[in-house]
């Protein structure tokens, strides 16, 4: 209750949270810049091409799209989130800074989901601009070779966060939202097992 009236107790842990924004901006700027090389070598389908191609193509881009508007939401919602958090601690608005925390929690929520949707799109992405350059046969199985451990590694993520949500009580604390996944340390034991 104090923090609630009198401001963060501890700047050092305030620091942290504030770095954490920081992290999730750094990576979805990475993102971004790695999307925009494999827009560069996308190339479109020649005019004789099956239908086939022009649809994966028009999937493969938009696919893009969405991830490049995932990850500069993602990107510009942290960063002004700690632009405005810094401000306030800067300025001796102690109480301001955990308020703001407080009511922008559900931004920093879409945007981290924003994140995973980025990388998500990224990867479906990636699979069908492989296989659109092996081309026949090999560029199905590559396909779906990438897509397959797309899915692994989403699963992966998905333990690793619902861990994070069991030993911690809560989402990483740049994110920190009301966000309710039921999960208890039995299911958390099981999914180690």
């Amino acid at each position: 209750w104090k923090e609630q009236w009198f401001g963060p107790a501890n700047l050092d842990r305030a620091d942290l949270r504030i770095s954490g924004m920081d992290t999730y901006a750094v990576v979805a700027s990475i993102l971004l810049q790695v999307l925009m090389g494999l827009y560069s070598v996308t190339e479109a389908p020649d005019k004789d091409a099956s239908r086939l191609q022009r649809v994966v193509f028009d999937v493969q881009i938009t696919l893009l799209a969405i991830a490049v508007i995932s990850s500069v939401f993602c990107m510009v919602t942290f960063l002004l989130n700690k632009i405005y958090a810094v401000t306030a601690l800067g300025t001796y608005k102690d109480v301001a800074y955990s308020v703001f925390g407080q009511i922008t929690a559900k931004y920093r929520v879409r945007a981290f989901w924003s994140l995973m949707t980025a990388l998500v799109t990224f990867i479906s992405s990636f699979a069908l601009n492989l296989g659109s350059r092996l081309g026949g046969r090999k560029g199905v199985v590559a396909t779906c070779i990438t897509l397959g451990g797309g899915a692994v590694i989403l699963r992966e993520w998905t333990q690793v966060m619902l861990m994070a949500k069991t030993a911690l009580g809560q989402w990483p604390a740049a994110v920190l939202g009301k966000l309710a996944i039921p999960c208890s340390v039995r299911e958390l034991q099981h999914t180690r097992g």
